[in-house]
């Protein structure tokens, strides 16, 4: 099987296992671990083999927190990307674009002042607009995710999620299949990944309480 096909067939047996996991946990009945998630959506394979060695003890022990050890989560900084950074941003986060099969072939500033647009591989963000300049790290982290996102293969297995916001901002690199166990285990509301949007007053950030 073509390496393009191996790739959606093991996307449809994890997505399968997620669901089949949330049936047998309404019925009472244990369902795939998130280990076997992990191992099924490739995950260990975008792991730095000593950070592995050192994760897969502690993901069976302290269960899902211990993915924010992983090398894929990233430091981002909502107040970077709103003035000017998010082309350092992208370099900075390179090498994992690299090794998901993303190529960078383009990137200009349009418009830098009064508002923000760019261009990446041919496709124009906006940013922000002159009048949404006061919300302008909100809507610079919305635009950050999703470009990154636009950028990586549909046939892939990972998707870009946002952590936190503000200065604290970080990105994570994760198969879709495993937020449900962020949901499931021990984790605070506001520390799950999560795809932001434009509206406030959360910008699509889970809040606690």
């Amino acid at each position: 099987m073509p390496v393009q096909g191996l790739s959606k067939a093991l996307r449809r047996l994890a997505g399968g296992l997620v669901l089949l996991a949330g049936s047998a946990a309404a019925e009472g009945i244990p369902g795939p671990t998130l280990e076997s998630v992990l191992e099924i959506t490739g995950f260990w394979l975008q792991e730095d083999y000593d950070r592995r060695e050192a994760l897969l003890p502690l993901v069976e022990s302290e269960g899902i927190g211990a993915l924010y050890l992983s090398d894929r989560l990233v430091h981002l900084d909502a107040e970077a990307l709103a003035e000017g950074g998010m082309f350092d941003t992208l370099l900075k986060i390179g090498p994992h674009l690299q090794m998901r099969g993303v190529s960078i072939r383009s990137m200009s500033v349009i418009e830098e002042t009064p508002g923000y647009v760019i261009e990446v591989n041919g496709i124009h963000y906006e940013v922000y607009s002159k009048r949404e300049a006061d919300r302008s790290w909100e809507l610079a982290t919305e635009t950050f995710v999703r470009l990154v996102s636009d950028l990586l293969p549909s046939e892939g297995r990972d998707r870009f999620y946002a952590l936190n916001s503000g200065n604290d901002l970080s990105g994570f690199f994760l198969p879709p299949e495993v937020l449900p166990f962020f949901i499931a285990g021990d984790v605070q509301v506001s520390d799950r990944p999560y795809t932001p949007t434009r509206k406030g007053p959360d910008y699509g950030m889970p809040a606690d309480g």
